[in-house]
């Protein structure tokens, strides 16, 4: 985007409080170049304390003083800022690109807009067809629009003096008077049903795509690669499924039948009026001018309140949320006093601005009415006059005062659809920036696939790193199959790095990884995961059943099958003796379950998915000494039929596995048996007197 078309339209404020502003710059997205100059170039101007550029969302935060700056400065600054990081990246050279004109010059700005762009990739032939069918309808809608007011001015028309050429019909003063207000109900009828058919229509079309576009995302999501969905926050990710999408799904439900409304009301109703008095059309289209600068001002005005108000009602609903999940620790500190006063003075400020808002849009539509009344004024005093000039008839005129509002409404009034655009255009833009995004290749021709075999593995000098930092540097072992190895170090030393070079989630920068005598980068991604069953520190369950949760990774395994998949895991008896067994509602991430009882839950899905290759990541850390002999005897139960990796803090638990890696620095510092460790008295011995001088000390503490 070259920086003469950087307009109000394309960089707005999405937040405005004293001292912080996030603002939305369309050019930004996709360019990390152009988004770290634009950072460097504002965080050196004066007043700014802190400034951060998100190419992945074309946006920019600024924290500042709040009296060096204010919006409308803040606005030009960063017009100045990106045509300056603009000419430092070259961007505005390279999007120079040859511009057409005409049709085809529209159909190229059309492709390159976002919004139209992700629409019509959705689009499919049935969402076409359901567009073209609420457009006529749209059509059909505003042509019976039309038809109540020339109907209403016909009937009145008709009581004043009878119309001469229904009276030659020979239709008397009351026959034109019945059949008018017949044809009036007639009209009103027909706009009411196709009013409602073009409400379905368009509803039908803008829910058709985003049903399509959720869909699409979701699973783009689901497909991307690890190292792109460790970066991004869950609940950024969720924005874009649900929030992103329904902005759009907004857009299309009313400003493309808004548009159309007023396009054919506006065509239908200047060949009539026209057809009457040029005149009289001109003095219809005086007022549009003035209430479209209103319009323009009140939107401008009332998208930086809005934000306002919605930031501070998101710090409302913080405030409140925060209290009642911290009542119990609101109630030890006997805080409950300050929690009140915090939610008052949030509440207060959020209504505050929310009267300020209110008062705002009375304001408008007042005036609004006033210039809309005023506007109305001139075709009607300029058809009084025509009429006792004798330019014009009684018929005449009351069709001119019945159309003329007609055409002001059509004329204004988009302003909140230009709204509901720029909002949908920004969100478009966001999915794009993700939707380009290269996804994981699971599968594809010509790759070997992991059959379920042994498992055994082997790393050999493998390296990696994230960015700069060197996380694994050299790192070789073998497991064989059907064995039991641990691995144990201080936090931060690459022990669960290794578990996702394994599992493909990350590529190896240097060295290779074996299963089975097969290297893992020339295996679908699909067979290599299907051959691991992972358990996480904090096993993740759905809201669900406990079956359903169980049979997640195998959906085709029998009853018994996951009976005894949980008596191995040492979770039959507590399932058992729930009142509904394997049908218990266990809640969100299952919150009505213990810490050990999620977990033998998670390792009992694990056993019943039968992979060859089992790993405990951190399993034990967060239960009871019961429950970790319970998984460790789980564990041992286990390792007759898979090979097990285990990492773990609590040394305790991995005791009598085969062999232990201890992991320093990204290398592997010791390998033995517990004893054999022990016996060398280096690191893995300093850890094991440090966790028993704990457990000796830790009955004094208490």
């Amino acid at each position: 985007m070259t920086t003469s078309l950087l307009t109000d339209h394309h960089i707005y404020p999405r937040s405005t409080l004293p001292g912080r502003e996030r603002w939305h710059i369309e050019g930004l997205l996709n360019q990390p170049l152009l988004a770290k100059h634009l950072s460097s170039y504002l965080n050196k101007q004066a007043g700014m304390v802190q400034v951060t550029a998100n190419p992945l969302t074309g946006r920019v935060l600024l924290l500042f003083d709040p009296s060096c700056w204010q919006t409308k400065t803040i606005r030009k600054l960063l017009k100045q800022a990106f045509q300056y990081s603009q000419k430092q990246t070259g961007c505005a050279e390279s999007d120079s690109t040859p511009r057409h004109k005409g049709l085809a010059g529209f159909k190229q700005r059309l492709n390159e807009n976002h919004l139209y762009s992700l629409v019509q990739r959705i689009e499919d032939e049935q969402c076409r067809a359901l567009r073209h069918t609420a457009i006529r309808a749209s059509a059909i809608n505003s042509f019976f629009k039309i038809l109540s007011p020339i109907m209403t001015g016909l009937m009145i028309s008709s009581v004043l003096s009878p119309i001469a050429v229904l009276t030659k019909l020979g239709l008397s003063q009351g026959a034109q008077l019945a059949f008018f207000t017949g044809a009036f109900g007639l009209s009103k009828g027909a706009e009411s049903i196709t009013a409602h058919h073009k409400n379905k229509h368009w509803s039908k079309y803008s829910n058709e795509i985003d049903k399509k576009m959720s869909e699409q995302v979701f699973a783009h999501i689901q497909s991307l690669p690890m190292p792109y969905l460790d970066s991004q926050s869950p609940d950024k990710l969720q924005h874009l499924v649900s929030h992103d999408v329904d902005i759009i799904k907004r857009f299309l439900n009313y400003t493309p039948a808004e548009f159309t409304d007023k396009a054919t009301t506006m065509l239908f109703s200047s060949v009539i009026i026209l057809a009457i008095s040029p005149v009289a059309f001109a003095l219809c289209l005086l007022p549009v001018p003035f209430i479209t600068r209103l319009n323009k001002r009140h939107q401008a005005s009332i998208r930086e309140q809005e934000n306002k108000t919605g930031d501070l009602t998101d710090s409302h609903r913080k405030v409140l949320s925060n209290n009642l999940n911290g009542l119990s620790t609101v109630k030890s500190f006997t805080a409950e006093h300050i929690e009140y006063e915090r939610f008052c003075s949030a509440k207060d400020a959020a209504s505050e601005h929310t009267v300020r808002l209110d008062r705002e849009n009375s304001y408008y539509s007042s005036m609004n009415e006033l210039i809309f009344v005023m506007g109305i004024m001139g075709p009607v005093v300029y058809g009084c006059m025509n009429v006792l000039r004798g330019g014009i008839g009684t018929t005449e005129f009351m069709v001119q005062i019945g159309i003329a509002p007609s055409i002001l409404n059509s004329a204004t009034g988009l302003e909140y659809g230009k709204s509901l655009y720029r909002d949908a255009h920004a969100a478009a833009a966001r999915l794009d920036a993700v939707l380009n995004i290269a996804p994981e290749v699971i599968s594809r021709d010509g790759q070997q696939q992991l059959t379920a075999g042994v498992g055994s593995i082997a790393f050999s000098d493998i390296h990696f790193g994230y960015s700069q930092h060197k996380v694994i540097k050299g790192v070789s072992f073998e497991v064989k199959a059907n064995k039991k190895v641990a691995f144990v170090g201080p936090t931060g030393s690459g022990k669960s790095t290794l578990i996702k070079l394994l599992l493909g989630f990350y590529q190896a920068q240097q060295g290779q990884i074996y299963i089975d005598d097969k290297n893992i980068e020339q295996v679908s991604l699909k067979s290599l995961r299907q051959s691991i069953a992972l358990v996480s520190q904090e096993p993740f369950l759905f809201n669900g059943t406990i079956y359903d949760n169980l049979v997640y990774g195998r959906p085709s395994a029998t009853f018994d099958e996951v009976v005894a998949a949980c008596k191995i895991a040492q979770a039959y008896e507590f399932i058992d003796a729930h009142p509904d067994g394997f049908n218990a509602q266990i809640g969100e991430r299952g919150y009505k379950l213990s810490g050990g009882q999620r977990q033998r839950l998670s390792i009992a899905r694990a056993v019943l998915k039968n992979a060859a290759i089992l790993v405990l990541d951190e399993a034990t850390s967060a239960v009871d000494n019961k429950t970790e002999a319970a998984i460790r005897q789980a564990v041992d139960l286990i390792s007759h039929t898979c090979t097990v990796i285990i990492i773990a803090h609590r040394l305790s638990s991995i005791r009598y596995v085969d062999t232990i890696y201890h992991i320093k620095d990204g290398e592997i510092s010791e390998a033995g048996t517990h004893e054999q460790l022990l016996a060398r008295n280096g690191d893995y011995a300093a850890l094991w007197q440090l966790q028993i001088s704990e457990q000796k000390n830790a009955p004094a503490m208490r």
